[in-house]
């Protein structure tokens, strides 16, 4: 179970779900329920933080749910919002070494599958 998404699990966790849900189903739910709360904030942050811990965790318990490995990803990026690309569209200082390595395991093992074909910054970072 993931213990590093703290922000939301106080409002919402997987120990609400329905006891079908698997182990590494639940760890999905517990870090997603760290991205949001019930009461919108400005400054997100913290909750983006929460969530990337969480799915590092998911990610490293779990090494072969590619969902997992793609959405880690993807939660890093969400630590920086559309900031990846400096004024000549070059990556940004360290966004390369950051993401690059995230991304490179799910679009290897899936290269068409959904949440892979989300990753247009992989193609650049290469």
């Amino acid at each position: 179970m993931i213990t590093s998404a703290t922000p939301a699990t106080e409002e919402c966790s997987a120990s609400a779900t329905p006891t079908i849900a698997t182990e590494r189903e639940q760890g999905h739910i517990e870090a997603l329920s760290a991205r949001y709360t019930k009461e919108p904030r400005t400054d997100r942050s913290e909750l983006d933080q929460a969530h990337a811990d969480a799915m590092r965790e998911l990610a490293d318990a779990y090494p072969d749910d590619l969902d997992a490995a793609t959405l880690f990803a993807e939660s890093l990026m969400n630590l920086v919002l559309w900031d990846y690309w400096d004024e000549n569209g070059q990556p940004r200082a360290g966004t390369a070494e950051r993401y690059a390595a995230q991304w490179n395991r799910p679009l290897g093992a899936a290269p068409t599958s959904t949440l892979t074909m989300t990753a247009g910054i992989s193609e650049r970072l290469d």
